[in-house]
């Protein structure tokens, strides 16, 4: 969730390779059993940030699952702070849910919530992995 680390990086590959770099980062599916938007939020902006003060040309988002979700659905959020990031060349959590409300007619806050079945009261660690180690 550090600018820093990001910015870090991304020097020592600028530095070392000959070629324009492009930054591939998360949005959080294949954690549990649900979404991790919080986790995966948290690191995104900062991941931006350094992105854009580093000349940064290409970015991409990538999405893993862990399990049989809807890709579609559940990566909306993080597709959309990519998209508005890019747009707005900043992040605005406003425009961000008026993007997915005129654009998909889906309510972000109703969607943030599907991760509060996996991860109850926030953290690192869901439910899931908790609950299946004593068994």
């Amino acid at each position: 969730p550090d600018e820093e680390f990001y910015a870090v990086n991304l020097d020592k590959h600028i530095k070392y390779l000959d070629k324009e770099t492009i930054f591939a980062g998360g949005i959080w599916l294949w954690s549990g059993q649900a979404p991790h938007y919080s986790r995966s939020l948290t690191n995104t902006i900062p991941a931006l940030e350094a992105c854009k003060k580093k000349g940064v040309k290409e970015v991409l988002a990538t999405v893993w699952l862990n399990g049989g979700y809807s890709l579609q659905m559940l990566s909306l959020p993080g597709l959309a702070w990519y998209a508005d990031f890019d747009y707005n060349n900043s992040f605005d959590i406003e425009s961000v849910k008026n993007c997915l409300r005129f654009s998909c007619g889906i309510n972000y806050d109703d969607l943030m919530k599907t991760e509060l079945v996996e991860y109850p009261h926030g953290g690192e660690v869901g439910i899931s992995k908790v609950l299946l180690s004593f068994s």
